[in-house]
Parts: C-alpha cells; structure tokens; sequence
C-alpha cells in the first residue's frame, strides 16, 4: 500500500514504544525502551532507519518533532495508553488495534481471557482513541477462530500474523473518507483484568473444562500452577480426558475421589475436577525447563498418584 501523506505509528511491549513516518522516501523511526530492544528497534538498526527515545511522551521537544512530522495517522498496536498531546498530532485520525472484539475483554490482557472464559470465537478491533482506555467508536473488526486447546500464546501468534493487513486495511478505510464509525454497546463490555502469577493458582475444585481453560488462557505467562510435594507446578497446556483414555483406564480413574487427586498412567498425567478429568501436556517443575509430560513421565521414578493442591 502506498501513502502520500505522512504515517506515526506506535508499537509497545512492555515499556517499548517506537514511531515511524514514510514520506514517500524513507521511513524515520522513533522508539523508547526500558530493557531489551523490540523487533522494530532491530529492524531499524538493521535498515540504518533514525531513532529517537524519548523518557516522556509528554516531553515538549518530542511532541513538536511529531508535529513536525505532519502525520496523516497515528496507529497504536498494544500501548497501554497514548497521551492526547501525542495521539492528536494526527490530522484525520489516530487509532488503536485490540486484540478482542470490543467492548468484549476490554482492558489487560484480551487474548488471556478470551481463552480462561471459554470463547470459540474472538477479533481485532481497530477504534479511535481518545481519553479513555479501549472505548472509542470502532473503525474495523475482524473475527478469529479460536482453536482447540490453544493456549493464550498460540493465539497471540495468530493474531500477529493477521494484524498488519488488518493495519492497513484500517488505514486505507480512514484515508477514503467514506466510513461509518460504530460506538462501542458498553451494556456487551466485559471488563479484565491484568495476570500475575500471584492470582493464577489452580483451582481444581471447577469444572474440568474451566480448568482447562484456565490454564491453557495463562500459558505461557504468567502460568497456571499447583502445589505439588511443597513446590510450585507450572502447567503450561491441558486438554479434557478423551472418551478413549476414560474407557481405557477407567478402574485407576475411579480411584480419583478428590478434587486435584492425580494419577500417571500409560505415559500420561490426569488429574481430577469437581465434574471431570483433565490431562495435563506440558509442565514445569520449579527450578526446571518446561518438558512434555510424556517426557516427563518416562523418567519420573515417584509415587504414580498423589494430590495438588
């Protein structure tokens, strides 16, 4: 896609932000960072683009370089939140991109929760910003299948690789002038919230598929765990018990009264909810690497059943 007025756009992992602006010869690069760089900052070095890291966004010689620029549009991928003085350097319009069909999941962590409550289906959104977070009209959407058994990470790999046609196609809808924005329906809006590993313990007192979900929704961070034997257990994927496994071990399956009883058998680990088995796939035991259970299983020397708490 060609453009012959300016484009500012944002992208933040973490703390990382960055800009760029094609004026119909080259692209110059803006970006901040307080740890290790971003894709777009390699990129950059890499293409010997200009870069600019600003401690503040509010900071008055950066907010005249932008105006400077002149910028048509300003996209925000992922930011946490844009001050106006910036977003409004932008002459038709600034938007965001939110991996969640808004107002579904809007807030922290979209991706996370699509999965945790169970969603088959969730999207992009792109909507004008403005002074509060993931509520402006919305300018685009696009649904995305969510996969069976997919884990929050997974789904983010999806929606990467979808979002910067979806990008483009954003921008040429706002550069043809000739589009309707929709305002958000706050009665459909679902709130979330952001993951710490501090609130993401399992509670196997819930139905198996909820537990499933919350754990492949927490993977790969911050990571769904249990106790085990006084250590912490990170799962990071699960899958409800097949009809098969089931029939198959059904005597050693009967065995689990307790919500959180686990028993390993035939190269696999199920554990047992308040209405179901779940079988665990992968895991991490504390101060380890993640393993496949199956890999797991053919060294483990320990007791086949046990409990998590």
């Amino acid at each position: 896609m060609q453009f012959n007025g300016s484009v500012i756009d944002f992208k933040s992992k973490e703390n990382e932000f960055s800009a760029k602006k094609f004026d119909g010869e080259a692209w110059v690069e803006f970006e901040i960072i307080d740890s290790k760089p971003s894709a777009v900052k390699i990129k950059a070095i890499e293409l010997g683009l200009q870069l600019l890291q600003p401690e503040n966004l509010k900071d008055k010689n950066f907010i005249d370089t932008l105006k400077s620029l002149n910028p048509d549009i300003i996209a925000v991928f992922a930011f946490k939140f844009l001050p106006q003085e910036v977003y409004e350097t932008a002459k038709i319009a600034a938007f965001n991109i939110h991996t969640s069909l808004l107002p579904r999941f809007r807030g922290a962590a979209p991706i996370n929760w699509a999965i945790i409550n169970g969603e088959s289906v969730t999207g992009l959104t792109s909507f004008l910003l403005e002074n509060k977070i993931d509520a402006g009209p919305i300018i685009l959407q696009k649904k995305i299948a969510i996969p069976n058994n997919a884990t929050a990470g997974e789904l983010a790999d999806i929606m990467m690789a979808e979002a910067p046609d979806f990008a483009i196609k954003t921008c040429e809808i706002l550069l043809s002038n000739a589009y309707k924005l929709i305002s958000q329906n706050n009665d459909f809006e679902s709130p979330t919230y952001k993951l710490f590993k501090e609130n993401v313990a399992i509670n196997w007192n819930q139905s198996a598929a909820s537990v499933v979900n919350f754990i492949n929704g927490c993977s790969p961070v911050p990571c769904a765990w249990t106790m085990w034997n006084d250590k912490k257990l990170q799962i990071l994927k699960a899958k409800m018990q097949s009809e098969e496994d089931k029939q198959k071990n059904i005597e050693e399956i009967l065995k689990l009264k307790y919500a959180g009883d686990f028993c390993i058998i035939n190269g696999k680990l199920f554990v047992n909810c308040n209405d179901g088995i779940v079988e665990l796939i992968e895991i991490k035991l504390e101060n380890k690497n993640a393993v496949l259970v199956k890999d797991f299983v053919n060294g483990y020397r320990g007791n086949p059943t046990g409990r998590f708490f």
